[in-house]
């Protein structure tokens, strides 16, 4: 299958208790799937990703996000990438939902 062609699943994680999830200096970390195929992606184009204002990278290749379930892992991921806190966050999904612009991450 054209790599194009493959959806990528990136799933997330800031490392609090998940060993791979996050390199000794605490970075954020993003991980593909298994038949991903992720070249190294800036924060701007991360943040993109989790805004819902890209769903494929700078290469066409298309992106399908997955979420941490809801708790502090993942509000601190959200606050240390798009810079909102959990109330913040999910307003700023509800939005874009109604409106029909974009879907959250799974």
């Amino acid at each position: 299958m054209n790599a194009r062609r493959l959806v990528c699943a990136i799933l997330l994680g800031i490392g609090l208790g998940f060993g791979v999830a996050a390199d000794a200096r605490g970075d954020i970390v993003l991980v593909a799937g298994r038949d991903g195929v992720i070249p190294d992606i800036g924060r701007d184009e991360a943040e993109q990703l989790f805004l819902g204002r890209l769903n494929a990278l700078r290469d066409g290749t298309p992106v399908r996000l997955h979420d941490l379930p809801p708790g502090p892992v993942r509000d601190s991921f959200y606050r240390r990438m798009i810079g909102k806190n959990a109330v913040q966050t999910r307003a700023y999904w509800s939005r874009l939902v109604f409106t029909g612009r974009a879907r959250p991450p799974r």
